[in-house]
């Protein structure tokens, strides 16, 4: 039996002991030194020593057991993260940083090299009436860019939609996103591209009306 840190939890059963006596003891060894290496273009590498949390360049060594802080740089907001590499450790992202105790286990050819996996995402075409409604996607500077129906738009894309020539005296009651019909809250709403919202790749949009 092997032990994983400074604690150890064991049943105590018959087989253990001897002579009805049961002698527990310990054996230690050296700390592991572990050498990162990453692209600092790609990647920051920070360690917590001391509490603090602290840059590393490629090649820095550090103590098994250490917590690093990983965050994927390079990277427009919207790209999603599949996985994380971490030596011989795969770790399913979930966003564009990760905290992490690296082991001795993680070693692969003598050193840990850290990198990360894009997912790469899934295109997908908005169709709906342009005389109806007026449909945008916000852009990295923050600006909204007009699209036309059958556009194609990445996963992820924050979509946003405004109801035009309504009929006098009536508003939004409905809006339809392909698979969801949702209660309106006003003429105008935004859905982020997902494949919640799809069957196959067509995004259709529409809405119903109803009096004031």
């Amino acid at each position: 039996m092997s032990g994983k840190g400074l604690a150890f939890e064991q049943t105590a059963e018959l087989s253990h002991a001897e002579n009805n006596t049961i002698a527990v003891s310990y054996t230690l060894r050296d700390i592991a030194n572990l050498t990162l290496n990453f692209d600092a273009v790609k990647l920051k590498v920070e360690a917590e020593q001391t509490r603090t949390w602290n840059d590393l360049t490629s090649g820095s060594s550090i103590q098994e057991n250490t917590q690093l802080r990983l965050t994927a740089i390079g990277l427009s907001a919207d790209t999603p993260i599949q996985a994380w590499k971490i030596g011989n450790t795969i770790v399913p992202a979930k966003g564009h940083e990760l905290t992490y105790t690296v082991r001795k286990a993680d070693v692969e050819d003598g050193v840990i090299t850290i990198s990360y996996a894009p997912k790469t995402a899934k295109k997908f075409t908005l169709k709906f009436e342009g005389a109806k409604m007026t449909v945008t996607i916000q852009q990295q500077h923050g600006s909204w860019k007009k699209l036309s129906s059958d556009a194609q738009v990445e996963e992820g894309t924050q979509i946003r939609i405004v109801a035009d020539n309504l009929p006098a005296g009536h508003l939004v009651d409905t809006w339809t996103i392909r698979k969801r019909t949702e209660e309106a809250n006003g003429n105008s709403t935004w859905f982020r591209v997902g494949s919640d919202y799809t069957e196959g790749n067509a995004i259709n949009i529409s809405y119903t009306t109803k009096n004031k």
